[in-house]
C-alpha cells in the first residue's frame, strides 16, 4: 500500500496523468477506484509514508511538506516504534 501510495506521490511530482499509472489493465480492475481515492484525498497507503517520515499527512510534528509532496523519497531509518 506504501509502493501505491509512493506512486501516487510520483506521479503528481512529474506532472502525469493518473491512468498512466492506474492504467485500466492494472491493479485488478481497481484502478479506477484507486484513482478517485486519491483525487478524493482518501490517501491509501499514506500513513504508512507519514511513519516512514517520508511525508506528512496527519502528524504536524513532522518536518517537510504534506502528502502528495514528499520529503523524502527513500526510507531514511527505522520508523520508532507505535506506542501502546
Amino acid at each position: 500500500m506504501a509502493a501505491i501510495a509512493w506512486s501516487y506521490a510520483a506521479l503528481v511530482h512529474l506532472q502525469l496523468e493518473p491512468s498512466i499509472l492506474f492504467h485500466e489493465d492494472g491493479y485488478q480492475g481497481d484502478s479506477a477506484n484507486l484513482i478517485e481515492n486519491f483525487e478524493a484525498g482518501r490517501n491509501v497507503g499514506v500513513p504508512l509514508l507519514e511513519w516512514y517520515e517520508m511525508t506528512r499527512h496527519h502528524r504536524h510534528d513532522l518536518p517537510g511538506p504534506d502528502y502528495p509532496q514528499m520529503h523524502h523519497w527513500l526510507r531514511m531509518k527505522e520508523p520508532e516504534p507505535a506506542s501502546p
